[in-house]
């Protein structure tokens, strides 16, 4: 069996290391071009929703409805236990932007644009401005976000968004980003790796 042997490398492709990676942007392209992968842009393989600007003036104290914000995305997770609360309604109201078990996130203005999570919960929840939501179509979700946290796909995420003190990514700038796409069985072995680094990252 080859299960956890496929490393995020051999994915990207054979440049994929510390030096290409501190190297220029047209040096990440060409290192992800040599992907023995097929490349499909994002937008080919998942649909995406950006949260909406809900207001300050409808959190209430206590529901069964939460809005997770930028600030509840936290280490490849998101944390449920510090969160605003809306009208019971508004999960009916506002359907489009329901927030489901197993869902990835990803934080789309400020300091921490990049940053990404997976919604782990069964609670109600709504999705907040500032943050994004993948609808993956062709591609394992956690696949997605394994690719997505590596530095040199933080790299482009952080190019494209630009500089100045309150960086931001468009959706359309997001998800024309190129990705290697590799069987579902190789994606799988992909996620089971990248779930135990993480494990390992927390017992330290």
């Amino acid at each position: 069996m080859q299960a956890n042997k496929v490393h995020i490398s051999e994915i990207i492709g054979s440049r994929y290391n510390v030096s290409s990676y501190k190297s220029s942007i047209s040096s990440l392209y060409k290192s992800i071009s040599q992907s023995k992968y097929r490349l499909c842009k994002l937008r080919d393989v998942a649909g995406f929703q950006a949260g909406y600007a809900f207001k300050s003036k409808d959190y209430i104290p206590n529901s069964d409805c939460k809005l997770i914000t930028i600030g509840n995305i936290y280490k490849n997770d998101i944390d449920v236990t510090n969160t605003v609360y809306l009208p019971s309604e508004y999960y009916e109201t506002y359907y489009n932007f329901r927030i489901s078990k197993g869902d990835v996130l990803i934080a789309m203005t400020g300091a921490t644009i990049g940053k990404l999570g997976v919604y782990s919960s069964d609670d109600k929840a709504l999705l907040n401005q500032r943050v994004g939501m993948f609808i993956p179509k062709e591609i394992d979700a956690l696949y997605l976000m394994s690719l997505l946290d590596t530095e040199i796909y933080q790299k482009i995420i952080k190019n494209k968004a630009g500089g100045g003190a309150q960086p931001n990514i468009s959706e359309s700038e997001l998800m024309s980003i190129e990705i290697p796409v590799p069987t579902i069985e190789t994606q799988n072995e992909i996620v089971a790796l990248y779930n135990k680094a993480q494990e390992e990252k927390k017992i330290k």
